[in-house]
Protein backbone atom coordinates (compact mmCIF):
# COMPACT_ATOMS: atom_id res chain seq x y z
CA UNK A 1 0.00 0.00 0.00
CA UNK A 2 3.11 2.45 0.83
CA UNK A 3 4.51 1.73 -2.46
CA UNK A 4 0.92 2.89 -4.17
CA UNK A 5 0.96 5.81 -2.37
CA UNK A 6 4.74 6.40 -3.38
CA UNK A 7 3.75 5.89 -6.69
CA UNK A 8 1.05 7.72 -7.10
CA UNK A 9 3.01 10.96 -5.49
CA UNK A 10 5.73 10.78 -8.27
CA UNK A 11 2.99 10.28 -10.44
CA UNK A 12 1.67 13.08 -9.62
CA UNK A 13 4.54 15.57 -9.76
CA UNK A 14 5.94 14.26 -12.71
CA UNK A 15 2.59 15.41 -14.65
CA UNK A 16 2.26 18.99 -12.78
CA UNK A 17 5.83 19.52 -14.12
CA UNK A 18 4.92 18.65 -17.77
CA UNK A 19 2.70 21.48 -19.79
CA UNK A 20 1.90 18.30 -22.64
CA UNK A 21 -0.72 16.02 -20.94
CA UNK A 22 -1.69 19.02 -18.55
CA UNK A 23 -5.36 18.71 -17.94
CA UNK A 24 -7.73 22.65 -18.28
CA UNK A 25 -7.85 23.04 -14.69
CA UNK A 26 -3.66 22.21 -14.36
CA UNK A 27 -2.91 24.91 -16.88
CA UNK A 28 -5.20 27.39 -15.75
CA UNK A 29 -4.02 27.01 -12.27
CA UNK A 30 -0.44 27.42 -13.68
CA UNK A 31 -1.08 30.23 -16.01
CA UNK A 32 -4.28 31.55 -14.69
CA UNK A 33 -7.90 32.43 -16.31
CA UNK A 34 -7.61 32.00 -20.27
CA UNK A 35 -8.64 34.58 -22.48
CA UNK A 36 -10.26 34.83 -25.57
CA UNK A 37 -8.77 38.27 -26.82
CA UNK A 38 -5.35 36.55 -27.28
CA UNK A 39 -6.43 34.63 -29.88
CA UNK A 40 -7.08 36.56 -33.25
CA UNK A 41 -9.32 35.27 -36.54
CA UNK A 42 -6.16 34.34 -38.40
CA UNK A 43 -4.84 31.72 -35.84
CA UNK A 44 -5.67 28.34 -37.02
CA UNK A 45 -6.65 26.05 -34.71
CA UNK A 46 -3.69 24.12 -33.03
CA UNK A 47 -6.24 21.03 -33.46
CA UNK A 48 -9.32 21.30 -35.29
CA UNK A 49 -12.27 19.96 -33.44
CA UNK A 50 -10.14 20.67 -29.95
CA UNK A 51 -11.02 22.82 -27.25
CA UNK A 52 -8.22 25.38 -27.61
CA UNK A 53 -7.69 27.97 -24.99
CA UNK A 54 -5.23 30.65 -24.64
CA UNK A 55 -3.24 32.73 -21.58
CA UNK A 56 -1.38 35.32 -21.46
CA UNK A 57 1.69 34.24 -18.60
CA UNK A 58 4.71 36.60 -17.68
CA UNK A 59 4.83 38.31 -21.29
CA UNK A 60 4.04 35.19 -23.38
CA UNK A 61 0.95 33.76 -24.76
CA UNK A 62 0.35 30.16 -24.12
CA UNK A 63 -2.38 28.57 -26.89
CA UNK A 64 -3.31 25.21 -25.62
CA UNK A 65 -5.49 22.54 -27.21
CA UNK A 66 -7.16 20.01 -25.79
CA UNK A 67 -8.70 16.77 -26.70
CA UNK A 68 -10.83 14.75 -23.78
CA UNK A 69 -9.63 17.55 -21.62
CA UNK A 70 -5.88 17.10 -21.96
CA UNK A 71 -3.52 19.36 -23.66
CA UNK A 72 -1.83 17.87 -27.05
CA UNK A 73 -0.75 20.73 -28.75
CA UNK A 74 0.72 23.63 -26.97
CA UNK A 75 2.04 27.10 -28.43
CA UNK A 76 4.62 29.85 -27.08
CA UNK A 77 4.89 33.49 -28.32
CA UNK A 78 5.95 36.43 -26.84
CA UNK A 79 3.54 38.97 -26.49
CA UNK A 80 4.21 41.76 -29.15
CA UNK A 81 5.55 44.75 -28.14
CA UNK A 82 4.34 48.20 -29.58
CA UNK A 83 2.69 45.65 -32.34
CA UNK A 84 5.77 44.04 -32.93
CA UNK A 85 6.50 40.39 -32.56
CA UNK A 86 9.65 39.29 -30.46
CA UNK A 87 11.78 36.66 -31.20
CA UNK A 88 12.23 33.72 -28.86
CA UNK A 89 15.91 33.21 -27.80
CA UNK A 90 17.69 30.03 -27.87
CA UNK A 91 17.83 30.33 -23.97
CA UNK A 92 14.33 30.72 -24.02
CA UNK A 93 13.83 27.53 -26.11
CA UNK A 94 15.82 25.47 -23.55
CA UNK A 95 13.88 26.64 -20.72
CA UNK A 96 10.73 25.69 -22.16
CA UNK A 97 11.99 22.40 -23.54
CA UNK A 98 13.53 21.71 -20.23
CA UNK A 99 9.89 22.74 -18.40
CA UNK A 100 8.18 20.49 -20.70
CA UNK A 101 10.56 17.40 -20.85
CA UNK A 102 8.59 16.02 -17.77
CA UNK A 103 10.62 12.20 -17.03
CA UNK A 104 11.58 12.65 -20.71
CA UNK A 105 14.72 13.99 -22.38
CA UNK A 106 14.64 15.81 -25.77
CA UNK A 107 16.96 15.79 -28.83
CA UNK A 108 17.21 17.93 -31.35
CA UNK A 109 16.17 16.42 -34.77
CA UNK A 110 19.08 15.36 -37.03
CA UNK A 111 18.74 16.44 -40.55
CA UNK A 112 18.54 14.09 -43.13
CA UNK A 113 19.32 15.62 -46.17
CA UNK A 114 22.33 14.76 -48.55
CA UNK A 115 25.75 15.74 -47.53
CA UNK A 116 25.73 18.00 -51.13
CA UNK A 117 23.23 19.86 -49.48
CA UNK A 118 23.44 20.41 -45.81
CA UNK A 119 25.21 24.02 -46.28
CA UNK A 120 22.16 24.85 -48.30
CA UNK A 121 19.68 23.04 -45.02
CA UNK A 122 22.21 24.87 -42.77
CA UNK A 123 21.32 28.55 -44.52
CA UNK A 124 17.08 27.68 -44.35
CA UNK A 125 17.04 26.46 -40.79
CA UNK A 126 19.23 29.74 -39.77
CA UNK A 127 17.43 32.17 -42.19
CA UNK A 128 13.86 31.07 -40.63
CA UNK A 129 15.12 29.68 -37.21
CA UNK A 130 13.92 26.21 -38.31
CA UNK A 131 14.74 23.58 -35.42
CA UNK A 132 12.72 20.38 -34.24
CA UNK A 133 13.32 18.02 -31.31
CA UNK A 134 11.39 15.04 -30.24
CA UNK A 135 10.85 13.70 -26.84
CA UNK A 136 11.92 10.21 -25.72
CA UNK A 137 8.41 9.57 -25.68
CA UNK A 138 7.85 10.74 -29.23
CA UNK A 139 6.04 14.22 -28.60
CA UNK A 140 7.69 16.60 -30.75
CA UNK A 141 8.49 20.45 -30.77
CA UNK A 142 9.56 22.96 -33.18
CA UNK A 143 10.53 26.79 -33.48
CA UNK A 144 8.80 28.45 -36.80
CA UNK A 145 10.64 31.80 -37.72
CA UNK A 146 12.30 32.19 -34.27
CA UNK A 147 8.58 33.29 -33.16
CA UNK A 148 7.23 30.66 -32.09
CA UNK A 149 7.61 27.52 -30.32
CA UNK A 150 5.06 24.42 -30.33
CA UNK A 151 4.81 21.70 -29.13
CA UNK A 152 2.80 17.67 -29.60
CA UNK A 153 1.94 14.87 -27.86
CA UNK A 154 3.09 11.84 -29.87
CA UNK A 155 -0.93 11.39 -29.96
CA UNK A 156 -1.67 14.70 -31.53
CA UNK A 157 -1.67 13.84 -34.75
CA UNK A 158 -3.94 10.62 -34.54
CA UNK A 159 -6.22 12.32 -32.60
CA UNK A 160 -6.47 15.22 -34.70
CA UNK A 161 -7.37 12.59 -37.85
CA UNK A 162 -9.95 11.17 -35.19
CA UNK A 163 -11.44 14.62 -35.06
CA UNK A 164 -11.36 15.29 -38.76
CA UNK A 165 -13.47 12.14 -39.14
CA UNK A 166 -16.33 12.98 -36.65
CA UNK A 167 -19.18 14.06 -37.97
CA UNK A 168 -20.72 17.40 -37.56
CA UNK A 169 -23.41 18.76 -35.25
CA UNK A 170 -25.97 19.59 -37.29
CA UNK A 171 -26.91 23.03 -38.32
CA UNK A 172 -22.65 23.57 -38.47
CA UNK A 173 -21.03 24.25 -41.47
CA UNK A 174 -17.81 24.16 -42.55
CA UNK A 175 -15.74 26.88 -43.36
CA UNK A 176 -14.14 27.43 -47.14
CA UNK A 177 -11.00 29.80 -47.02
CA UNK A 178 -11.91 32.91 -48.52
CA UNK A 179 -15.73 32.76 -48.04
Amino acid sequence: MKILAISAALLVTITAHARLGETVGQAQLRYGQPREDLTGPNDKPLIAGGLEKAYEYQGWRVRASYVDGICHRIEYAHLPVDGVPVQITDAEVAKILEAEKGKFSWKEEKSKTPPQFKGLEQGIKGAFKLNKWERSDRAKAETALGLVLKLESRDAEDLEKKLGKMPKPPGVKPVLPGF
